[in-house]
């Protein structure tokens, strides 16, 4: 997998269509402060078309305590297919009321011709 390319998002690319072959990845990155119990968690299955590959926290440069990052979370195109991508800022154990923000995108994985 780590020769397959790979596509970042960001907050910027809300509600675009992504297009990837399979075997590519698409590398999301948005900001959160876990701290606050406030983390990006996928909204609904998205397997078997995409899987999640890894998911980590870059803290932020020069932060203290307490101070924000950004969530990473990479998945690969597993099979051809469409998928929503959904991903929402909550806390877990508060359920649906929440939620602060959203992130959504469509993906399609298409074999090339």
């Amino acid at each position: 997998m780590t020769d397959a390319a790979s596509h970042t998002l960001s907050e910027a690319d809300e509600g675009r269509v992504i297009r990837l072959a399979p075997g590519e990845a698409i590398d999301v990155r948005l900001p959160e402060n876990a701290t606050t119990g406030f983390r990006w968690n996928l909204e609904q299955a998205v397997e078997p078309i995409l899987r999640l590959i890894d998911e980590s926290v870059v803290q932020a440069q020069g932060g203290g305590v307490g101070a924000g990052g950004t969530r990473r979370m990479r998945f690969a195109a597993a099979q051809v297919g469409d998928a929503d991508l959904r991903l929402a800022l909550s806390r877990a154990w508060e359920g649906e009321e929440s939620v602060t923000r959203r992130f959504g995108v469509r993906v399609e994985v298409r074999t090339l011709r």
